[in-house]
């Protein structure tokens, strides 16, 4: 008998990098999406299609969470959040390639049903909404060349490369063979991380042997494979660190509102200004990645960056000059009045600190905080509308495109 239904709660989001495998948390909704690219081809005196020409697949991956802190952007960064220190941050550029997969629990059973396995997801776009009645969101978007679908489970191999700089797989659980031959989906390297399809030179069921462009011997390395595991499936709140009040910590909240997100105006020798009466605050990041292809390759080869674009939004309730103030460099208060064009001659950065339920402000540490070192404000918005308050809508850009997550706190801003 078919089965009726996978429910959500039997669907898990899976991360793997060099770090190995991580759950990730408080997960809403996850797309995978294949764009099979095609042409319909015509021709003079025939009244139908003679065909269609098939161009590279297109993948993309949605990824959209509850902001509950710096876990996530850290994993995708590969980069150890459990062991990481307060003060340690990761930079947008940072979050390069991962592998993701959703994961789906048989029926009845802890095995696992089927994998929907992305290799080299390219991280694409990066949102995070903060509002006064909203739950913090997080949403990654990241592009791909393609993906698997396994009916069984992946698993993971490291070790050290030897002088051949070949790896030893596991007999037990023994890798499956691929449709295209090999016997791994993915690797990394701990120089490296992600590794690309020309980094491997062939695959055995018992060894891989990599191009030493690529590596060198004594690099310890991490290869994802297909293997049918016994009692695989864990429910997301079964890894450590996900669940809320895992002991010993760092744990991570359920969620956050707008209770937990303070904004700051920050700028190096002055004294931090907190942005009173916020309301929203919004992050748009655009990595702007270009698809690299080649001829002779049925493949995308992979992608290459540009600059990446770091935009957002700040709406606060009207109150009086002083966001002009500011914004303009008026720090004293001699100013009576302002032309938009001001607006940005203050040079202040943002950071925006979140905090759990009923944290000590004083003591804790913040889940995570997030520093823009300079806003150019790119338009201005007073709206004013009969039974609500009058708002004041800044758009921003980051003058030098940067951003940085924090693990916890900035080392030196701290209002």
């Amino acid at each position: 008998m078919s089965r009726i239904s996978i429910p959500f709660k039997e669907v898990g989001v899976n991360a793997y990098t060099y770090g190995g495998i991580t759950r990730l948390g408080r997960v809403q909704n996850a797309n995978i999406d294949a764009n099979m690219q095609m042409t319909p081809v015509q021709e003079l005196g025939s009244d139908r299609l003679v065909g269609r020409i098939f161009g590279l697949p297109e993948v993309s991956v949605q990824v959209s969470s509850m902001d509950v802190g710096s876990r996530t952007a850290f994993v995708l960064a590969n980069r150890n959040w459990a062991t990481a220190s307060p003060t340690d941050a990761i930079e947008l550029q940072d979050i390069s390639y991962v592998c993701l997969a959703l994961v789906y629990r048989g029926l009845n059973t802890n095995d696992v049903a089927s994998t929907l396995y992305v290799p080299g997801a390219k991280l694409d776009s990066l949102s995070m909404n903060y509002s006064v009645t909203g739950d913090a969101t997080e949403d990654f978007s990241f592009q791909a060349t393609s993906y698997r679908l396994l009916a069984y489970d992946v698993a993971v191999a490291s070790g050290t490369l030897d002088a051949s700089y070949q790896l030893s797989l596991p007999t037990t659980p023994a890798p499956r063979v691929l449709k295209n031959g090999r016997h791994i989906l993915s690797a990394f390297s701990q120089t490296r991380g992600y590794l690309p399809e020309d980094a491997i030179v062939s695959t055995t069921a018992t060894q891989v042997t990599f191009n030493p462009q690529y590596v060198s011997a004594g690099d310890v390395v991490l290869v994802t494979y297909h293997a049918d595991l016994s009692n695989a499936w864990q429910y997301t709140y079964e890894y450590p660190n996900v669940p809320f009040g895992y002991t010993p910590p760092p744990d991570q909240p359920p969620g956050m509102r707008g209770w937990g997100i303070e904004i700051f105006l920050v700028r190096t020798g002055q004294q931090a200004r907190r942005v009173v009466r916020a309301q929203s605050c919004t992050i748009q990041a655009q990595i702007n990645t270009t698809r690299i292809e080649e001829l002779g390759n049925e493949t995308a080869v992979g992608y290459s960056d540009n600059i990446p674009e770091i935009t957002g939004t700040l709406e606060l309730l009207r109150t009086d000059l002083q966001m002009y103030r500011l914004l303009a460099g008026d720090l004293n208060a001699t100013d009576d009045n302002f032309t938009p064009d001001e607006l940005g001659r203050g040079n202040w950065g943002m950071l925006i600190r979140m905090w759990r339920r009923n944290a000590n402000r004083q003591a804790d540490e913040p889940e995570k905080t997030i520093w823009i070192p300079t806003l150019d404000i790119s338009q201005v918005s007073d709206r004013a509308q009969v039974g609500q308050d009058a708002t004041l809508t800044f758009n921003w850009a980051s003058r030098t495109n940067q951003m940085y997550i924090y693990r916890s706190r900035h080392p030196s801003l701290n209002p």
